[in-house]
């Protein structure tokens, strides 16, 4: 890996698990590079961490922590016995575009503690609580502007009346929220429409994502029924809304994309 030949970079993507005895060469090729004065972006979010390699995340973010803007992650950084989330407030004062992957309740307690105002949040995960999802989004919640969450676990009818119940006590308004995306079929339109209409006062545009591996027996919405909910029900909800984003999986698992604009 040579980046010395792109001094104006601005966006740096590390991909692959890498073994312990390439992470170790790659420490030492991070010495070596160039220092990257214009990057603001660092996507980590497929890049895997075992063993000791959370030093491997350390070290690219002491060199290049206070520069980032956008950064994305796996909760594997919030894990890393290396890097603590003092550290982490220290290393990255500047961040405001978040993604984040999640997998283990563990991983979103941490991310609790972090100190970073961030405006652009963007959340990916499977089988949480999503209350857990919920607790972060109302960490950010007073500089939040865009908002995504793409959760998959069992639908809503399927869940414990309890832990629904949670969920709508954790609502908590997020007042310059401009942008909303969530995935459709785990959430269910009638939340969605309770969280938009409760909870996100300025919201401009909405994009409803149908999550791509939806069980086949599980029935899917159609383009016609996502129509009429943006015109009956979410336009309703929030007088600054003036548009409403539909992906739909069609045949194949590709996506259709529509917009609904307000009349």
């Amino acid at each position: 890996m040579n980046v010395n030949y792109l001094p104006n970079l601005k966006n740096l993507k590390l991909v692959g698990s890498p073994t312990e005895a390439f992470a170790e060469e790659m420490r030492e090729q991070i010495d070596f590079f160039h220092e990257l004065n214009y990057l603001e972006a660092l996507n980590l979010s497929e890049f895997g961490i075992y063993g000791n390699q959370g030093l491997l995340y350390l070290l690219l973010l002491e060199r290049y922590g206070v520069k980032l803007k956008v950064f994305y992650c796996r909760e594997d950084l919030f894990h890393a016995p290396e890097i603590s989330v003092e550290m982490l407030n220290n290393l990255l004062p500047n961040v405001r575009c978040l993604q984040v992957v999640l997998t283990t309740c563990g991983g979103s307690q941490n991310l609790l503690q972090v100190g970073w105002n961030v405006e652009q949040l963007y959340l990916d995960g499977m089988f949480l609580p999503f209350v857990s999802f919920q607790r972060i989004v109302n960490k950010f919640a007073p500089t939040l502007t865009h908002l995504r969450v793409r959760y998959g676990s069992y639908p809503l009818a399927q869940r414990m009346e309890e832990e629904v119940r949670l969920e709508r006590e954790e609502m908590r308004p997020l007042p310059k929220l401009k942008k909303l995306t969530v995935s459709i079929h785990y959430l269910g339109m009638e939340r969605i429409s309770e969280f938009v209409g409760r909870c996100c006062p300025s919201l401009q545009q909405i994009c409803l994502d149908e999550y791509y591996y939806v069980p086949e027996q599980e029935r899917r919405w159609t383009k016609e029924e996502l129509v009429a909910v943006a015109k009956n029900t979410l336009f309703g909800l929030v007088p600054k809304l003036e548009k409403v984003v539909v992906c739909v999986v069609g045949e194949n698992r590709s996506k259709a994309r529509f917009t609904v604009y307000k009349d």
